[in-house]
């Protein structure tokens, strides 16, 4: 699989693309775009995700504050910052376009790994986990977060025989 970015292909798995975004006149964020292959699973606000009954006041409450919402919320590592957009391109034909905030942690989700919150608990279930392309939006060192990923993946994958059928 070849990643484009930048004018250059990388089939490691990784391609860094800078960009910047004018938000008011006279300001301008500075973001890098991040492909790479992550480990996805999905996830509910029922006990079996995160031990919280529905009589508890933290219930469907992610760890940015935010009430997990179906199709916008996904638990990320905890290197991948809160409020990081993520484009997953199989996922583009969904209410959201495939797009996703970063809003959630998990004990069991690493740097290379995505939780995407779902209502249903046999939806979730029947995603099952999967080995996807992944575009992050990030500010920060692109570098950092792309080696820690690359450490999570090669450490913490369940999944041995896509590791390394992937990543070679």
């Amino acid at each position: 699989m070849l990643f484009h970015g930048a004018g250059a292909q990388h089939s490691w798995g990784l391609a860094i693309v800078s960009c910047t975004n004018e938000f008011e006149e006279g300001t301008e964020i500075g973001l890098a775009e991040l492909w790479t292959i992550l480990e996805i699973t999905a996830y509910t606000a029922g006990y079996e995700s995160t031990q919280k009954h529905p009589w508890d006041p933290l219930y469907g409450i992610t760890y940015s504050g935010t009430r997990a919402q179906q199709w916008r919320t996904v638990a990320a590592g905890p290197d991948i910052p809160i409020g990081t957009r993520v484009f997953i391109p199989e996922l583009s034909g969904m209410p959201n376009g495939g797009i996703f905030i970063v809003e959630d942690r998990g004990g069991a989700i690493s740097n290379a790994h995505l939780d995407i919150y779902m209502d249903n608990l046999n939806d979730a279930l029947s995603w099952g986990r999967q080995h996807l392309e992944v575009l992050f939006w990030l500010s920060g060192d692109i570098n950092e977060i792309a080696a820690l990923i690359d450490r999570d993946r090669r450490q913490r994958w369940r999944d041995r025989e896509a590791l390394a059928r992937l990543f070679p």
